[in-house]
C-alpha cells in the first residue's frame, strides 16, 4: 500500500468515526431530555465572562473557578458551557486558566496548532446544536511549537517528517524488549535509567 492510500484510509475511517460518534449522540434520548439545561448567556455575555476571567488571570487577581465536588456532581448529570474554545494542546496555555472559569464552563477543543479538521469541527458542531453553545472563540498564542514546526518545513524546504508506520510500533518494541533483557540484573544507572 502506498502513503497515499494509507492516508486516505485513515481520513475516511476518522471522518466516518466522527460522524457516527455524532450521529449515534443527536440520536440519543437523553440528549434532549427536559432537564438537560443550556446556558441562557447571549454570544456578548459570554464574550464578556471570558474577558473579564482573562482580565483577572492576567494581574492575578482572584478567580471564581467552581470546581468543588459539589460542581463535579452537578455536571456529572449535564453540562451547559457558555463558550466554545479552538485552541493549541501546547500545555502552556490552558483555557480555562487563562479564562478564569470552572469546571463545565467552557467546551474546549484542542489540538497542536488549534487546527479545526472534521473531528474538531464535528465537535464544535455538536456544542452549538446539541448544548446550545452561543459563542465559538478560535484562540492562537505566541511561540507555539506546531506553527514553527509547519513553518520550517515551507521556508527552510525541510523535507516533511516521516509517517509513523505499523509496523514501527512492532521495531520499536523490540528494541524495547532487548535493553530490557541486557538491563535485568543491572543496576539502574549503568543502563541508562536514573
Amino acid at each position: 500500500m502506498t502513503l497515499a492510500t494509507n492516508s486516505r484510509r485513515s481520513f475516511f475511517r476518522s471522518a466516518c468515526c466522527g460522524s457516527l460518534g455524532l450521529a449515534a449522540s443527536l440520536a440519543s434520548p437523553h440528549v434532549f431530555s427536559a432537564d438537560a439545561k443550556k446556558t441562557s448567556m447571549t454570544p456578548d455575555q459570554a464574550l464578556a465572562a471570558l474577558k473579564e476571567g482573562n482580565a483577572k488571570s492576567l494581574t492575578d487577581s482572584p478567580v471564581r473557578a467552581v470546581q468543588g465536588r459539589a460542581r463535579r456532581l452537578e455536571i456529572a448529570r449535564g453540562q451547559a458551557p457558555f463558550a466554545v474554545l479552538v485552541s493549541c494542546s501546547d500545555s502552556r496555555v490552558p483555557p480555562e486558566v487563562l479564562f478564569g472559569r470552572g469546571l463545565g464552563e467552557l467546551f474546549i477543543v484542542r489540538n497542536a496548532g488549534n487546527t479545526v479538521d472534521t473531528v474538531a469541527l464535528g465537535s464544535i458542531e455538536y456544542a452549538v446544536a446539541v448544548l446550545g453553545v452561543p459563542l465559538i472563540v478560535v484562540m492562537g498564542h505566541e511561540r507555539c511549537g506546531a506553527v514553527e514546526a509547519a513553518l520550517s518545513v515551507v521556508e527552510k524546504e525541510h523535507g516533511v517528517p516521516r509517517k509513523p508506520q505499523p509496523d514501527d510500533r512492532a521495531h520499536f518494541a523490540g528494541r524495547a524488549a532487548g535493553s530490557q533483557r541486557r538491563c535485568e540484573g543491572r543496576r539502574a544507572d549503568r543502563c541508562g535509567g536514573a
